[in-house]
């Protein structure tokens, strides 16, 4: 073992404790993304929820494939979360008709 000072381990085991604690408050805020709500309620119950949906549950939404999923998620990450539903429109492949058809389905929350 390294001769280390009293204050010396008190500092190690105090950096050990700090670190410690926020790799746990990492975890804890990964796992909090992963429970947020698929589906919108309230006077939008049914629709799916753009924001937190994965590519499956966007599958969903009539006019999606696996494509669009996949652009809306890459999308989502790259410019955060949709603030509104007009925002889809920049999703590559939903314009025009298309979005018509799945702006009803979905919501934001």
């Amino acid at each position: 073992m390294l001769p280390l000072t009293r204050q010396e381990r008190r500092v190690a085991v105090f950096l050990f404790i700090v670190i410690l604690a926020g790799a746990a408050m990492n975890y804890a805020q990964k796992r909090s993304r992963q429970l947020r709500p698929v589906f919108c309620f309230d006077q939008s119950y049914g629709k799916i929820n753009i924001n937190t949906a994965d590519a499956e549950m966007l599958r969903e939404i009539p006019g999606v494939g696996r494509a669009i999923a996949q652009r809306i998620i890459d999308h989502r990450m790259l410019n955060g979360p949709f603030m509104d539903i007009e925002e889809l429109r920049r999703v590559k492949g939903l314009n025009g008709s298309r979005f018509e058809r799945l702006k009803d389905a979905v919501c934001l929350e």
